[in-house]
């Protein structure tokens, strides 16, 4: 290319550098006698896409007129390329700086101003009608030039090369990443609509790596990419940067995950950058900024993670501060199914991108008979693992003096060849004998413990994940001990467990009770999904967002928000063909498939049946019976289906507080409902037939007798009720009620339900009123009519008239006569 000329214009005297979309060379403009630099796109590198980004930047930027933004002079094409004029900008890149760790406190936040008001006018547009509102899109410190001159630094931003009016469609593909990925926005990572925070965003990881010396996230590009979304960053001083509060809050404000909780504007970033600098003192402008460390980090790829955004970042903070020095315990609670070990998961990974060690352990429901087992199982992974997953510069654990008391604790652990070793050679130290830490002597035990753990992590952080808390006795009581023995160490202590599983009087509740208002401390329950949630979480098992509302809602219904829930039902549906795709390419239910009892997967039908049946016997009964009235009732309806004995204030009291029903809102504390759908439908499926028949029947009598002269609201309840009961001629009577007065209402949907169910009943063995067939039949035709299913009205009219002739009702035959007539004239 040297000594070629462009356009017939523009000499080639030499490159000045390489990017990611082409070179930028040196070149001579002879008509206006100047040196200009000139990007050139080779043909490789283009088509119709970039072509229409490159040629929006040269109309865009050349209409900017702002110091700290490198205009451009002219465009074109030259044998297939693309190629714009631009100023050639003296000076050294931020990187370069960086890279020289020439940069005072002063010049860092010279850059931000600077950048942060050409960022503020080209996002802005102009009120004279002219068109702005340019989003960069990559701003990183390759892309500012900085020039030191008597006046101090000038500031000038390049290559709006992947800029675009940020009102305009996107004109790359969905999901093509356009930028360098350490300093993207999460918006721009996640391919959703990109406005002038973005780049607020990106300035801040610039300023971020200005006073750190790396930025937030790094790693390959798909770790980048990830953390950029999903982990909260660490604060500049949590790692080393000699910068104050106010300072260190304005960069973490721009690298808020959510574009509303930044600050809205460039213009305050700048200002805000502006007054923090007139406050300072020329000595504290004149500090030079130290490279604090480099740190090269993988990351694994992860399955979807949905939801549960607030509390990983709660995690994420005491991930931090934990890596700080100070020893933090979370304890996550929820019921069975709702994410727990998910969540934990996830901060796993995370802590492994970091080359965090991450030991295991599981309490165990014979806590006694097998004492301190979740620790055991943190002891044996390290031993299985010692040599991976962290960073080689950890020392080497000796636990020699301590290997007599772990196999007094633990014979299990003379299968571990260091601590066989170290045993059979005679280890010493206050752990070496058995009578120091026999089962009445806890504290040596716990202290035993903390200091094999306090070993492990050797001064370098450490995870310990401990799950189901709630099968604990023994290990619980070691807890607290063991927490604040390692306070002053780089120690996460994350335990889960299941809050249905944990009442007032259980030793968990006990030791939560006494970490209360420890700032090493705190507490996540987990809540079952929203609705939207649930719907991208619905997304990925499906495959795509091609899901009906129908079918959402019906699984939002069926399963509670639970995610184990909903994953297993889907699956089952799935399996069994209850879901398909439809006509129009979307999943949806098939046929008339509901999500009854009798589908619930096997697998929530146990977790829900365990948790009943750890219910005190009279509460389960309370609950049952409840089960038969539906999923909301009263609770003088309850007293009344149950024995006289029983006390249903108090079980009522007891349930709440278990959450497994809760008071209907509005309803003044009269009405009630189950908490979980799946848990009403699994207590009824559980009574015999024969109860239930007779229950049913109670409740049906009992709404006559209560509701006596005013029943036309009662109706669909008597049915229902009579009909489980296998009362058919208490069912017929109600059922015809009920349709006629929905086909008054001009309800022909709730008409049609009444009737199937009558129908149910008239069958063979109907021992009642021949003609009541017929009638109902009359009335089926009616509502067909009525919704515009005429060919159905004509069926079903002609069947009621062959009825009714031959029961003898002329009446009725009359009717089905003309409304036959009316039917064919329609």
């Amino acid at each position: 290319m040297i000594g070629k000329k462009l356009s017939n214009r523009y000499e080639i005297t030499g490159e000045l550098g390489r990017g990611g979309m082409g070179v930028v060379y040196r070149a001579r403009d002879p008509l206006l006698d100047r040196e200009v630099a000139i990007k050139l796109i080779p043909p490789t590198m283009l088509n119709p896409e970039t072509e229409q980004r490159f040629q929006h930047e040269a109309k865009l930027v050349a209409q900017m007129d702002h110091p700290a933004i490198v205009s451009i002079y002219d465009f074109g094409f030259d044998e297939g390329s693309l190629f714009f004029v631009m100023p050639i900008v003296k000076g050294r890149t931020v990187t370069a700086l960086l890279r020289e760790d020439t940069l005072s406190l002063g010049d860092v936040l010279d850059i931000g101003i600077k950048v942060a008001e050409a960022l503020d006018y080209s996002h802005v547009p102009r009120g004279d009608g002219a068109t702005r509102g340019v989003v960069h899109r990559d701003i990183k410190p390759d892309n500012i030039m900085v020039l030191r001159d008597e006046d101090g630094l000038r500031i000038r931003v390049m290559d709006f090369g992947v800029a675009r009016i940020a009102t305009e469609e996107r004109i790359t593909k969905t999901g093509t990443i356009v930028g360098t990925p350490a300093y993207l926005s999460p918006e721009q990572v996640a391919a959703k609509e990109i406005d002038s925070r973005s780049d607020i965003y990106s300035l801040g990881v610039v300023l971020y790596e200005c006073v750190v010396g790396q930025p937030p996230f790094t790693g390959d590009v798909q770790s980048i990419l990830y953390r950029i979304v999903n982990e909260f960053p660490q604060s500049p001083r949590a790692v080393g940067a000699s910068i104050d509060e106010e300072l260190e809050h304005l960069i973490m404000d721009c690298l808020a995950k959510d574009p509303a909780k930044r600050p809205q504007r460039a213009g305050e970033v700048a200002a805000t950058l502006k007054r923090y600098k007139e406050r300072l003192k020329d000595s504290d402008r004149a500090l030079t900024l130290v490279l604090t460390r480099t740190i090269k980090m993988a990351r694994p790829a992860l399955p979807t993670f949905v939801g549960r955004e607030k509390e990983l970042a709660e995690l994420q903070k005491k991930l931090n501060v934990a890596v700080a020095g100070d020893c933090q315990f979370v304890v996550v609670a929820g019921e069975p199914g709702i994410g727990k070990t998910r969540v934990l998961d996830e901060i796993e990974n995370l802590a492994k991108v970091r080359k965090i060690r991450v030991l295991h352990g599981r309490f165990v429901e014979q806590d006694r008979s097998y004492p301190y087992q979740g620790f055991c199982e943190a002891i044996q992974e390290y031993f299985r693992f010692k040599d991976t997953g962290v960073s080689q510069s950890a020392p080497t654990t000796d636990l020699s003096d301590l290997s007599g008391g772990l196999v007094s604790l633990f014979p299990m652990l003379t299968e571990i060849d260091e601590i066989r070793a170290a045993t059979t050679t005679g280890g010493t130290g206050a752990g070496s004998t058995q009578e120091t830490h026999t089962l009445e002597n806890r504290t040596a035990i716990f202290e035993l413990l903390a200091r094999t753990l306090t070993r492990i992590g050797s001064g370098q952080p450490l995870v310990l994940l401990l799950e189901h808390l709630h099968g604990g006795e023994v290990s619980i009581e070691a807890l607290p001990y063991i927490v604040r023995r390692l306070g002053p160490t780089p120690t996460l202590i994350i335990g889960t467990y299941r809050s249905t599983e944990v009442d007032r009087h259980h030793p968990l509740t006990q030791m939560l009770d006494s970490f209360r208002g420890d700032r090493h401390f705190s507490q996540i329950t987990l809540g079952p999904f929203t609705p939207s949630e649930h719907r991208l979480y619905l997304e990925t098992l499906v495959g795509g967002p091609d899901i009906t509302n129908s079918l959402i809602e019906k699984l939002y219904d069926g399963t509670e928000g639970n995610p184990f829930f909903t994953k297993e039902m889907v699956r089952s549906l799935l399996d069994s063909g209850g879901i398909a795709k439809d006509e129009t390419g979307a999943w949806n239910l098939t046929g008339e498939t509901g999500l009854a009892t009798d589908n619930l997967p096997a697998t929530i039908q146990q977790v829900v049946e365990r948790r009943i049946e750890r219910l005190p016997k009279d509460l389960r009964e309370v609950l049952t019976v409840a089960s038969v009235i539906g999923r909301i009732f009263e609770a003088r309806d309850l007293e009344m289906l149950t024995d006289d004995d029983a006390d249903v204030e108090d079980a009522i009291d007891r349930l709440i507080l278990d959450g497994l029903i809760e008071e209907e809102r509005e309803s003044r504390g009269d009405r009630l409902t189950f908490s979980s759908g799946v848990v009403r439908d699994v207590l009824y499926a559980e009574l015999s037939r024969r109860r239930r028949r007779s229950l049913h029947r109670k409740y049906a009598e009992y709404i006559e007798k209560r509701h006596e002269g005013k029943l036309e609201r009662f109706y669909p309840q008597l049915v229902y009720h009579y009909s489980q009961a296998d009362i058919g001629e208490k069912t017929v009577e109600y059922a015809l009620l009920q349709a006629r007065a929905s086909l008054d209402a001009f309800s022909p949907d709730e008409a049609t339900r009444a009737i199937k169910t009558a129908l149910e009943f008239l069958d063979q063995e109907w021992e009642g009123e021949s003609w009541r067939e017929g009638e109902a039949r009359l009335m089926l035709a009616q509502a067909h009519r009525m919704s515009g299913d005429i060919d159905g009205a004509l069926r079903e009219v002609e069947t009621a008239n062959n009825i009714l002739k031959l029961e003898k009702h002329p009446r009725l035959s009359v009717s089905a006569l003309l409304l036959a007539a009316e039917t064919a004239w329609q």
